[in-house]
């Protein structure tokens, strides 16, 4: 087990919703083991607009863009890329909702 708590072969699991309301609870979109994998989170809309990009990812997206606009409620497209070293890579996508 790791320091995220899951087995290493569910790291790089995002969370499905977030509920970015400032209650503590769903605020954050997470993706276990971010802090060990020091991978890049990009984020796109609907139309494939890349709204959100971080390197490394600290699992603290709260709905907010790059240009620090609040992003509308929605489904978007996830991409988390880990770069081990010596052209080993892995690659974790997925989507995740935003509701409000």
């Amino acid at each position: 087990v790791n320091q995220c708590g899951v087995e290493p072969n569910e790291c790089g699991v995002g969370s499905i919703v977030i509920t970015p309301d400032g209650n503590q609870q769903n605020d954050v979109f997470v993706i276990t083991c971010a802090e060990t994998l020091n991978g890049a989170l990009s984020l796109y809309d609907r139309w494939g607009r890349l709204v959100y990009n971080k390197s490394p990812y600290d699992n603290t997206f709260i709905g907010i863009d790059n240009s620090n606009n609040i992003l509308n409620e929605g489904a978007y497209v996830w991409i988390y890329e880990v770069n081990y070293g010596n052209g080993a890579r892995e690659v974790f996508s997925g989507m995740v909702t935003i509701l409000k």
